[in-house]
């Protein structure tokens, strides 16, 4: 076996290892157990060339810091960024054991698999092969392997940032993206996330009588809160330009700025509306802010109506566009509440953003592409992400995904859109080793 060979074994390895260690974060301090992935990781960083430091906010919630020092203080500092917790999942849906790790035909099975763990994985081989080969830079190069990366960090790098920031202070910040690579009049277009959606929770307070269930009650909490969810569930803001999304695709051939739908004889709407997966969704994200339902919560005691029920809301708006949150939620909820619904406001996260250009946006080009990547795209994420601190302390933060050539977009989407059956092939683990490989070579 080749020295190349190796450390692609080694990527799949390691990631099968992280599925089986079941790092799964349901949102409460006590989950998660990212202790069990920072050992897996540490026992892969450990060696010369490599310093490693452990921090644990709270009880088995660890992060990993590992970082190759550059020889020049002042040049710019790489991080490479990848969460090590999974969301739960029902296993009754998977075909294979969901934290089974199983290799089928050079394909890893498992939760997280399309997720952040190969990232985590292939980031942590690719520093450790660059340790291996002397690799002294001038810049440095980073490795974070986080806690918490599906509830937003706060037990992750928000807390690295919070309170080690010296640990973690970058230039330039690479973490997980939102898919895969998708065909386009002049070739694959490389996704790369460089924003975040803002979010904004809201509570909506329904109310109505409290009776028996057998009384004649005018109208019920039940009754209203199902009006308000039919009408959030039905709306669609109107469909706009997020320029740099635009700006990206008129590079590839696709034209789905207003004045080349004009000239089609078309709307932006129907334009979208006829694109098949995966790139429906994509565009429809790129194209406007949305709310999404997240919960109803009430209770009743047996044989009465409940009086009062909750509706947990986010609005997930553009950058820079905060204020227009609120306005938002009351055009989902339309009348179905009457004029003044009593609506809670939650605490909120702006969105941030990263330019779509400098140093790592080209050195991300020309790694990529022999690759099989083309014209990156750049992308906003409606993920709530540990990406987003990294922005807001400055730094210029992508998120990048790079599967192998023969990877079919439709179906990678697919798998991540459904959470079940997830599973990545080897030679995509080969392409993203190499190219986090180059990229720190190119920039450092």
């Amino acid at each position: 076996m080749s020295a190349a060979d190796a450390v692609d074994e080694r990527a799949a390895e390691v990631l099968q290892a992280l599925i089986r260690n079941a790092c799964v974060n349901d949102g409460r301090p006590t989950s998660g157990h990212e202790a069990r992935n920072a050992d897996t990781l540490e026992a892969v960083l450990a060696g010369p060339g490599l310093e490693i430091e452990r921090f644990e906010p709270a009880p088995g919630r660890v992060s990993l810091v590992t970082r190759i020092r550059g020889a020049d203080p002042a040049a710019p500092t790489l991080l490479y960024d990848a969460s090590i917790d999974v969301a739960s999942t029902d296993p009754s849906g998977w075909s294979r054991d969901p934290f089974g790790g199983d290799r089928v035909d050079d394909e890893v099975w498992g939760r997280g698999s399309l997720g952040a763990l190969h990232h985590a994985a292939t980031f942590a081989v690719a520093i450790r092969h660059l340790a291996d080969r002397g690799f002294r830079p001038d810049g440095t190069l980073v490795f974070v392997a986080g806690a918490d990366g599906h509830t937003g960090g706060d037990l992750g790098a928000g807390h690295l940032l919070a309170h080690h920031p010296d640990a973690v202070r970058a230039d330039w910040v690479v973490a997980d993206s939102v898919g895969p690579m998708f065909p386009t009049p002049r070739g694959p277009a490389l996704p790369v996330t460089v924003a975040e959606k803002g979010y904004h929770p809201f509570r909506v307070h329904v109310r109505g009588e409290d009776r028996l269930a057998m009384a004649a009650v005018e109208v019920t909490a039940v009754e209203r809160a199902a009006g308000a969810i039919t009408s959030i569930s039905r709306y669609q803001a109107p469909g706009r330009s997020w320029p740099l999304f635009l700006d990206g695709l008129a590079l590839t051939g696709l034209d789905v700025t207003m004045p080349g739908l004009a000239r089609a004889g078309g709307t932006q709407d129907a334009v979208i509306a006829s694109i098949p997966p995966p790139l429906f969704g994509l565009f429809l994200e790129q194209t406007r802010p949305t709310v999404h339902l997240l919960g109803v919560h009430g209770r009743a005691l047996a044989g009465r109506s409940s009086g009062h029920l909750t509706i947990d809301l986010a609005a997930r708006t553009f950058p820079g566009e905060d204020d227009a949150a609120e306005r938002l939620l009351l055009d989902a909820l339309g009348d179905a509440l009457g004029p003044h619904p009593e609506i809670e406001v939650l605490p909120a996260r702006s969105g941030a953003l990263s330019a779509a250009s400098g140093p790592l946006w080209e050195a991300l080009a020309a790694s990529t592409a022999g690759s099989g990547g083309g014209v990156a795209v750049p992308l906003l994420s409606m993920k709530l992400t540990a990406s987003n601190r990294y922005r807001e302390s400055g730094a210029t933060t992508y998120g990048v995904d790079a599967f192998s050539p023969t990877t079919d977009a439709i179906t990678i989407t697919n798998r991540i859109s459904s959470g079940i059956d997830e599973r990545i092939d080897v030679a995509s683990l080969a392409n993203l080793t190499r190219l986090w490989t180059e990229l720190a070579t190119r920039l450092l």
